[in-house]
């Protein structure tokens, strides 16, 4: 068999897996949009689908992209109205099994399914709220974990950042008022030998710290 044969059939394998798995992302992706009708999980397009469309948008055509999406707080990218995995096919080999990583990451995430997104977050708030004394709801745990708050604070540890914020929404009046009025208030953690100050967390946290009080 021939080099250029070689990579035909390499790229043919690969196209079957690239449809096999762009159709079950695809259907997620409509399931998605779906439950986000309910007010329930209306916040549900801001995890795993989210990334999906940044990455849908990669691979996609300027000419192709007609809506704007809000990414992050300094992020707003260009992306089909409806955004979906199995178009735009890449024509060789490389660019193909490049997307199927991407699709691959879309389908490993519990947010890109209702029911993942139940099992981890729904059962896993319950867990949390019980052992650090915090009170969560399953949004904004997803929000904490899915995007990226959880990992600025891992200065301090995991357990300890979780613990802080259980305490900080106990103390929610006296924390929002500090940050309306820009002032610093200390909180002592439980079974922490250190004092973190709400400055301390908002530095690794960043103002989203907000949205775990559940305003």
């Amino acid at each position: 068999m021939s080099k250029q044969s070689k990579q035909t059939a390499k790229y043919k394998e690969a196209l079957k897996t690239y449809n096999k798995l762009a159709k079950k992302a695809d259907r997620r992706m409509r399931e998605l949009e779906r439950f986000s009708r309910y007010p329930e999980f209306k916040s549900i397009l801001n995890y795993a689908y989210r990334s999906a469309v940044r990455d849908i948008s990669a691979w996609t055509p300027p000419a192709q992209k007609t809506e704007l999406y809000q990414y992050d707080k300094d992020t707003i990218i260009s992306a089909p109205k409806k955004p979906r995995w199995q178009r735009n096919t890449p024509m060789d080999t490389r660019s193909l099994l490049a997307k199927i990583k991407d699709i691959e990451k879309f389908l490993r995430k519990p947010t890109s399914t209702m029911t993942g997104t139940k099992k981890i977050y729904m059962k896993r708030t319950e867990t949390i709220n019980k052992k650090y004394g915090t009170n969560f709801t399953w949004q904004s745990l997803a929000d904490y974990f899915e995007t990226g708050m959880a990992e600025k604070g891992e200065s301090y540890g995991s357990k300890t950042m979780l613990k802080a914020i259980g305490v900080i929404q106990k103390n929610k009046d006296e924390v929002l008022q500090s940050l309306k009025e820009k002032t610093e208030i200390t909180l002592t953690v439980p079974s922490m030998k250190v004092d973190y100050t709400i400055k301390e967390l908002l530095k690794n946290q960043g103002l989203e710290l907000e949205q775990l009080l559940n305003k």
